[in-house]
Formats: structure tokens, sequence, C-alpha cells
């Protein structure tokens, strides 16, 4: 999906009534175009979710956390009792939206707010995980992938080191399995 038709599908999770006329050219409009960008700014700086993200990132010293943001988002009266994993969707959806929309005019569209994105990216090498379970219910626990730096000897004794095949590019638990079969470790 491009960037545009992706900002047209988030923009219509935040402003979903196309019958209201201030909003018509967001729903019929271009978002590659200028005048939909700038549209799209006006309505952000007007909501009240975007307003509380704005507000957060200005208030931070330094770079704002997602969590931070969707922290923040729920204390939102109207959408306090949101599960944090929607708040922080919420949060993603309108930073990308801010950093979509534009301000100025037409003949010159400036961007509404810097937003820049920053990745941590950690080694491989020492990345270890939980093995899986099988839970009653039927279905698998989720593995719980941590850097083995951050973890103490008590807790490096439950995970398993994970590698990657660098032929295929697939990932996998790095064990062995004792002669009787009940038990893994790191080996």
């Amino acid at each position: 999906m491009l960037q545009p038709e992706a900002a047209y599908h988030l923009s219509q999770c935040l402003f979903p009534t196309s019958s209201d006329p201030d909003i018509k050219l967001l729903h019929d409009g271009r978002p590659s175009e200028a005048s939909w960008r700038l549209l799209l700014g006006r309505l952000l700086l007007e909501h009240v979710a975007a307003n509380r993200v704005i507000r957060v990132i200005a208030e931070q010293s330094g770079p704002a956390s997602l969590d931070s943001i969707a922290e923040a988002l729920g204390r939102i009266k109207a959408i306090a009792t949101w599960s944090p994993k929607s708040l922080m969707r919420l949060a993603e959806l309108i930073v990308s939206l801010i950093a979509w929309a534009r301000d100025g005019s037409e003949a010159s569209p400036q961007p509404l707010f810097g937003v820049r994105i920053q990745l941590w990216i950690r080694e491989m090498s020492r990345m270890v995980g939980t093995f899986p379970n099988w839970l009653p219910s039927g279905k698998r626990s989720e593995i719980s992938l941590k850097h083995a730096n951050d973890m103490d000897l008590s807790e490096l004794k439950s995970v398993l080191p994970i590698v990657n095949c660098t032929r295929c590019g697939s990932s996998a638990h790095l064990g062995r399995q004792s002669a009787s079969g009940h038990g893994l470790w790191a080996g």
C-alpha cells in the first residue's frame, strides 16, 4: 500500500463521518494532493485525541515514546476504557497522520510538525526466547524474546538462544534435548 492510500485509510478511522461538509474533501479528495493534506492538518489540530498527542510530544524534553503517548490518550474520558493495545494503535495512527499532514498554503505546503521515528535494533547474537508450551485451550503459548544481557543468571535458565539461518532467513530456538526427552537446555 502506498503512503497516500495508507493516509486515506487511517484518516477514515479518525474522521469516519462523510456527511460533514467540513471533511467531505477528506473522503472524496486525493490524499496525494496538497489541499487534502492541508485539510488533514487543520482537522488534526481540532481533534481532541490529536491535540493530546501533540501536547505530550511538546512537553517531552526528548523524543516521546509511543507508550507515553498511549498512556496520555488513556486519560481522555471518552476512550479511558480502551485497552492499552487499542490506545497504542490510536497513538500510532495519529502520529502517522501528523507526519502526512501539512500546514501553510497549497503553493507552499509545510510539514504540520516534524516527526522522526527512531528504531533501536540490537544484535541478534545474544537474543534468547522462551520455549512455547501447549496451553489447556490447545493453543501454543507466546514466545517472549529478550536480549540475554538484560537477564540475570536465574532468568537465563528458562530461555534458549535464537539462531537465524543465513540461507533461508528462518529463526529458531537452539538447544539440546536430554536422552530421556524430558528437558531442553542451551548447548
